[in-house]
């Protein structure tokens, strides 16, 4: 059998049945229903539906339906999916979300094989061969379902199953024995026939006769061969058990399905199938695929009552990370952490690995006389230049990755405390410490957090039986005792990863009386796997599907007043990704901010200054680090979509996918913007290799958005002045500016000072009178471009 096999069917037609191989439908033509175990799907022309391996299920059509299908055996999707179990959302894919990328990414790869089968231009399948693993890995990435129970199926059992039905595939011809099997892989026949139900879901039996009707079915209905001889080369004993195995499945006899089904299946009827709708699809799909390499316009019309507001909370700008606390010892991040404070109005700063070996305090065994001097130099810079803190006490490795499970550096800093004991010590001593030298009205206003980061890989202190809640715990009885009216909570790790454990910890909580004033959680969409961040997701509500489920278990845990605080969020974790250093990164989060601003109470941008993930490497201007400053102290797309944040009005106006209207007085601030997610091609690239001049080429499109504004219930007529900044892939961005100089790593001081100056938003100013009751903004905006439109009445 070939790895998978490809069809297009006139009138389907297949009564309750079942196969072992994933099954994918694609209508190109007419109605097509299908029935999946008891849940019936309706489908119309491209859509597209899903039948998981060994579900029951039937198909029925309109007469001129016509549909392309797909079928996956189950050892090919094993070794697709790193030989795990899997299942696939059946009900998701059919829904179809048409803003859902993963969706049209795979309308789109089914139209380019539905083109590529019929037409036959190619002299090999490397073509349809490279769309169909596309596929595959969008229907993956996408609809897996995660979260299917499988802790029962151990490893020896996958092998023994992978074992037996290799077997079955390649003698279903000849007489199989379970018991011979089992004997073989030295278990008893009820263990095997147990195992092989609960992992294929039936019989052994049933399965191996299924699959030698699958067999069958092809010789009945693309050969003349006798039917007896059919069922005797397909592994059946007598006619008479086929006929009965048949009728059981389709409800006829085989020679009755063969007059009945075959006049839409024989081969030289696939000719005339192919030439009746091969007009059609080049009219159609091949249209819609070349429409989709070409730079289009979408166009939207927006109605704005400019008289009706609300007040809301600026919640975007309230803290930066800038990492270890011991990086403060250097004057370029200090200078950074300034920067920000000035032009962004940066109100806290998170820092973490306040217990560092470079700062010797502690040699992790003492539990008394602390050396207070290097930290003590860094906290009164800080608290000088009125600097709020966020202290994250987690542990945590000075580390940068290059790519996916690739480190590029790695080196631990945190100080390995012996005993609990010593650990509880210097925390104790530190409280106070910090607030005789600050004074109870500074440390009251810092935000104290006790990070859950990896289980068992960052402990606190050395422990047999380590327990982070009593880490917690007692950090939290520590700062109440003398910090009273501080913050303290914590968590700081995967919400849908770790939910479960959260519930626990919560419960804990209440029971100990130590209930966190606010809950913090990271946002990289990304999978996880045994604590560790694996693949990146292509779920375009990743975010706020997260915020939603930390709301969620606060309402569970009846703590519904408690504060949610995202403490470190980016669209990438590697520190050699281009794609921080690009308007994609600044849509990114402008597009995120836009559906949760007002589930969470503080965003938490990672990273504040490029100067964090400085290595041997970063040589140039730039190299892909997670700052949102350069070293040079250039800002990047995402500093200046920040900016443009903080000059919104203080009353919310309007507020939609593409932007946000609001007002101060009788000025408006509309900020808009064009985001792209990505395509399937982003997942294909490692992070670190995507180059400037491949960026259009890992989103979705290059559409520009053209924007029609009617802005109602002006307070008056008259001239008004219409100001417009912009940052977009060709202006004010790093990548562009830098790009003119060929990206080249020695640049003079006087170069580097003029993409600084080049570096910033686009703006220009025009005047517009108004005698109407509205006023009309036309605007277009490029892929990934953002756009502050400023509107005021000139005196």
């Amino acid at each position: 059998m070939s790895d998978y096999e490809v069809e297009i069917v006139k009138t389907p037609h297949e009564t309750s049945h079942f196969h072992p191989e994933l099954e994918i439908i694609f209508v190109i033509q007419g109605n097509v229903n299908v029935t999946i175990k008891s849940q019936k799907y309706y489908l119309r022309k491209e859509d597209i539906i899903l039948v998981n391996l060994n579900e029951l299920h039937t198909i029925k059509s309109d007469e001129d339906a016509i549909v392309y299908t797909l079928h996956f055996p189950w050892k090919f999707l094993k070794q697709c999916i790193n030989d795990k179990n899997t299942l696939f959302d059946t009900d998701v894919l059919y829904r179809g979300d048409e803003q859902n990328y993963a969706y049209q990414d795979m309308k789109k790869i089914l139209c380019k094989l539905v083109s590529e089968y019929l037409k036959k231009t190619k002299k090999s399948k490397c073509m349809e061969e490279s769309l169909i693993y596309q596929l595959l890995d969008c229907l993956i990435e996408s609809y897996e379902l995660i979260n299917r129970e499988t802790s029962g199926v151990n490893r020896d059992d996958d092998t023994r199953m992978n074992y037996v039905l290799d077997y079955i595939g390649k003698n279903y011809m000849e007489k199989i024995s379970m018991s011979d099997l089992a004997e073989e892989l030295h278990i008893s026949s009820s263990t095997l026939s147990r195992m092989f139900k609960k992992q294929m879901g039936v019989h052994f039996v049933e399965y191996v006769n299924q699959l030698r009707i699958q067999y069958a079915i092809k010789e009945i209905l693309y050969s003349d061969e006798n039917i007896t001889k059919i069922a005797m080369d397909c592994g059946f004993s007598n006619l008479a058990m086929f006929n009965k195995m048949f009728r059981k499945l389709y409800g006829m006899n085989p020679s009755e399905y063969r007059k009945d089904m075959g006049k839409n299946k024989k081969p030289e009827d696939q000719d005339n199938l192919e030439n009746s709708v091969k007009e059609q699809l080049e009219k159609e799909f091949w249209q819609q695929i070349n429409n989709d390499k070409e730079e289009r316009h979408d166009n939207t019309e927006i109605n704005i009552d400019i008289g009706q507001s609300e007040k809301y909370i600026k919640n975007w700008c309230k803290a930066i990370n800038i990492g270890a606390v011991s990086n403060l010892t250097r004057a370029n991040l200090q200078y950074h952490t300034l920067y920000l404070m000035e032009h962004l109005h940066i109100e806290y700063i998170r820092i973490w690995n306040i217990f560092s070996t470079r700062l010797q305090i502690s040699d992790g065994k003492q539990t008394s006389r602390f050396n207070y001097d290097e930290i003590d130099q860094i906290f009164d810079f800080l608290v000088s230049n009125h600097v709020k803190l966020i202290l994250d006490f987690g542990r945590r490795p000075d580390a940068a990755y290059k790519a996916e499970k690739e480190v590029l550096f790695w080196k631990e800093e945190y100080i390995k405390f012996q005993t609990k004991e010593a650990w509880e010590a210097l925390l104790n001593d530190f409280v106070v410490h910090i607030t005789k030298r600050y004074g109870e009205s500074v440390v009251k206003s810092w935000i104290y957090e006790f990070s859950y980061i990896e289980k068992h890989a960052y402990p606190y202190y050395e422990e047999k039986n380590y327990d982070f809640f009593e880490v917690y715990q007692y950090g939290y009885s520590i700062i109440k005792k003398y910090i009273s009216t501080a913050e303290v909570g914590g968590f700081s790790g995967n919400v849908q990863h770790e939910y479960s454990y959260l519930c626990d910890f919560l419960k804990r909580c209440k029971v100990n009386s130590c209930i966190p004033d606010y809950l913090s959680f990271i946002l990289f969409p990304y999978t996880i796997n045994q604590n560790k961040f694996e693949k990146r997701l292509n779920e375009t509500d990743y975010e706020e599907k997260s915020v939603q489920l930390m709301k969620q278990l606060l309402e569970v845990s009846g703590l519904e007043d408690k504060k949610i605080y995202i403490v470190e969020w980016n669209c990438s974790l590697v520190n050699r990704n281009i794609l921080n250093d690009s308007v994609y990164r600044a849509g990114y989060f402008l597009k995120n901010i836009t559906q949760i601003w007002n589930r969470a109470d503080m965003f938490c941008l990672w990273m504040g200054s490029d100067w964090v993930s400085s290595y041997y490497d970063s040589v140039g201007l730039s190299y892909g680090g997670g700052g949102i400053l350069t070293k040079d102290t250039i800002g990047k797309p995402t500093y200046h979509m920040l900016n443009f944040l903080n000059q919104l009005g203080d009353l919310l106006v309007y507020k939609n996918e593409y932007m946000i209207v609001t007002k101060r007085e009788e000025e408006y601030y509309i900020l808009c913007f064009n985001y792209k997610n990505f395509s399937s091609n982003y997942y294909l690239k490692e992070e670190d290799k995507i180059t400037f001049a491949e960026l259009s080429e890992v989103f979705e499109n290059n559409r520009s958005l053209n924007m029609k504004i009617k802005l109602y219930n002006l307070p008056s007529n008259g001239t008004y002045v219409l100001k417009k900044r912009s940052i977009n892939e060709q202006e004010g961005s790093l990548l562009a500016e830098w790009g003119k100089f060929q990206f080249d790593t020695e640049l003079e001081r006087s170069d580097v000072k003029y993409i600084k100056n080049a570096c910033y938003p686009r703006i220009t100013m025009e005047k517009r009178e108004v005698e109407e009751d509205y006023m009309q903004i036309d605007i277009e905006l490029k892929p990934q471009e953002i756009i502050l439109l400023h509107i005021y009445q000139k005196d």
